[in-house]
């Protein structure tokens, strides 16, 4: 059981170094190694509620891939399949994420009617108890209106995010919303 823990870890490790590299293919084989290792483990006598976790984590990061290849509705078919009221009761925070995952890939493919009703449902979720959680949904909320040309919504949510991100120290995303603040103004 240990072993076949281990193997999942490093698999999935590897799958996100090469996921920063952008060696996305690379990084799709590791993901799903890491999927037939936790297949593996189900008959392991490890915790069910342990290999699931890991089942939705490694499920995350294989669709993180397929947006970044703009393969939108194979990860919103995949992360679709994942939701479940088991999990909205056992882990809000983590189906809020997924939730927001699923908006952002409709977001991506010009499916915004459909985007907007999963940005609805976590719009006002969780921000209280998921700060981090809370930046990413602002952030993806943002680029939604700016997608859809609503540049006064998208200007305010970026403008919260900036603070958010500022608050949380997390780098990568301040430049991201400064980013997102320059294409909402123009001037």
């Amino acid at each position: 059981g240990n072993n076949l823990e281990l193997l999942y870890m490093c698999n999935s490790l590897q799958g996100s170094n090469h996921t920063q590299l952008e060696e996305y293919d690379k990084a799709l084989d590791y993901f799903n190694q890491a999927s037939i290792v936790l297949s593996r483990m189900k008959n392991s006598g490890l915790d069910s509620n342990e290999i699931n976790y890991y089942n939705i984590i490694n499920t995350i990061d294989i669709c993180n891939i397929y947006d970044k290849k703009e393969e939108y509705s194979k990860s919103v078919e995949k992360l679709t399949s994942i939701l479940s009221t088991d999990l909205e009761q056992k882990n809000p925070k983590l189906f809020n994420g997924i939730k927001n995952n699923i908006a952002y890939s409709l977001m991506k493919s010009g499916k915004y009617k459909e985007a907007k009703t999963y940005f609805d449902a976590i719009q006002l979720s969780g921000k209280k108890d998921d700060t981090q959680g809370y930046l990413y949904k602002t952030i993806n909320f943002g680029e939604y209106h700016l997608l859809t040309r609503d540049t006064v919504k998208a200007n305010a949510l970026f403008v919260e995010a900036l603070l958010l991100s500022k608050q949380l120290k997390s780098g990568n995303e301040e430049l991201k919303i400064l980013n997102f603040l320059a294409a909402a103004n123009p001037k």
